[in-house]
């Protein structure tokens, strides 16, 4: 905490400062997006039927047999891995298909609930925002999740929603989610866009994240002081923990 305190004792106090955190492994521990697709899974709290995600899912023909074959609660968290790293496509929000955006929220908070040793808020990280809300700096959330599960994150520090940067849904009729991306999508590079489109023209004072998906965020701006929360080996955020300008925090 004394170093985030010198941060902040030195920090230009003649513009408005303001700091960038991911969401899952770093603000919390747990994974929300991750909870909530076992939730539905282990529950059946899915309302997309079987022909119809078989339909979307047809395009990815490298596991065609698996899904000739599938079988949503037994198959679909496989796919979603096995999808993600060969075509770096997230089918999770499939699985959102039909749900208002209150429910996706419920449901969140459900699984967050019945999955209670793999989620938790952090103390340190409570105690950092306090003393950055004290100090009048703006905290923004960037993740790659959904963003109405990770306003459920967001909800237990009292940050502002509108300060949430995460993965949109496309709506239907009714303000039904349609289980497809849209707009900016917050993964990788697109973290960085969605940084630059916050509009300060300059970088953050401080941005923190736990893992390779936060590594663009984490080198593409000329910041200051990088945070890194329990960075794991053979990782590339691991490796560039210096201890000057990038520094990680064990929780």
């Amino acid at each position: 905490m004394e170093r985030i305190r010198k941060i902040i004792s030195n920090m230009d106090k003649t513009r408005k400062n303001y700091v960038v955190f991911d969401c899952d492994e770093t603000i919390i521990k747990g994974d929300v997006e991750r909870l909530t697709l076992k939730y539905q899974l282990e529950f059946e709290e899915f309302r997309i039927g079987l022909d119809e995600m078989k339909n979307r899912l047809k395009k990815y023909d490298k596991f065609k047999d698996k899904i000739e074959n599938l079988n949503i609660k037994r198959d679909f968290s496989s796919l979603v891995n096995e999808i993600y790293r060969e075509y770096r496509d997230d089918i999770t929000g499939f699985l959102l298909s039909y749900y208002t955006e209150d429910e996706v929220y419920n449901l969140t908070k459900k699984a967050i609930t019945y999955y209670k040793e793999d989620f938790s808020k952090r103390e340190y990280i409570e105690k950092l925002f306090n003393l950055f809300k004290e100090n009048n700096i703006e905290i923004y959330i960037c993740s790659a999740s959904i963003i109405y599960e990770v306003y459920v994150a967001a909800d237990l520090y009292n940050l502002k929603r509108e300060n949430v940067l995460a993965c949109n849904n496309k709506l239907m009729e009714d303000n039904i989610l349609s289980g497809y991306e849209c707009g900016l999508i917050t993964r990788g590079i697109g973290k960085v866009d969605a940084i630059k489109s916050l509009g300060y023209g300059y970088p953050p004072l401080l941005i923190a994240g736990d893992s390779d998906g936060d590594y663009q965020m984490l080198r593409s701006f000329d910041i200051e002081y990088g945070m890194i929360i329990n960075p794991r080996k053979n990782t590339k955020v691991f490796d560039l923990v210096d201890n000057i300008k990038y520094f990680s925090h064990i929780i």
